[in-house]
């Protein structure tokens, strides 16, 4: 099982294009319909992400998924909904992710899915800063206190 997943749908519809476009990319997913059959099922597959599907649901009826915190700790949890309701998901104990599309942008699930799957390491975390040119190594490295001095003097009119 590469990427086990659990998506909790009672939207038969939305909760089978759900399934098959995450299987389809390389998750290893399974369908729960109810809130009551989530439980042994996340016990049985420890999985990696637990997506939530809204739509559907009453406005505090997520609000039971609160148990299921402990076993959810090693799991990365992403909420998709047809509009911004964060009150009515708040799992104590979890970080959770919201994607926010409507109508159901499959493309955009599975991109956020990914992107909460995918282990953050130094090397990917280096991509996202800024290149260093040849020009910048030459500079003389500034301390971040002479830098604000400098600011300061100039802001100031103080200019020596």
């Amino acid at each position: 099982m590469l990427n086990p997943t659990i998506i909790l749908s009672t939207d038969s519809v939305r909760g089978a294009l759900l399934l098959k476009t995450l299987q389809k990319n390389g998750f290893d997913a399974t369908l729960c319909k109810n809130l009551f059959d989530t439980y042994e099922i996340i016990k049985d597959i420890k999985p990696v992400l637990f997506v939530i599907d809204c739509e559907g649901f009453y406005q505090n009826e997520l609000s039971a998924l609160t148990s299921l915190s402990n076993l959810l700790k090693e799991c990365s949890v992403l909420v998709v909904a047809d509009k911004p309701n964060y009150s009515s998901l708040n799992i104590k104990g979890l970080s959770t992710q919201w994607c926010i599309c409507s109508p159901l942008d499959l493309d955009m699930v599975t991109t956020r899915a990914k992107e909460l799957i995918t282990p953050k390491t130094d090397e990917t975390l280096k991509t996202l800063l800024p290149i260093e040119t040849e020009d910048q190594e030459d500079l003389p490295e500034q301390t971040q206190e002479s830098t604000l001095e400098d600011d300061l003097i100039g802001y100031l009119g103080l200019n020596k």
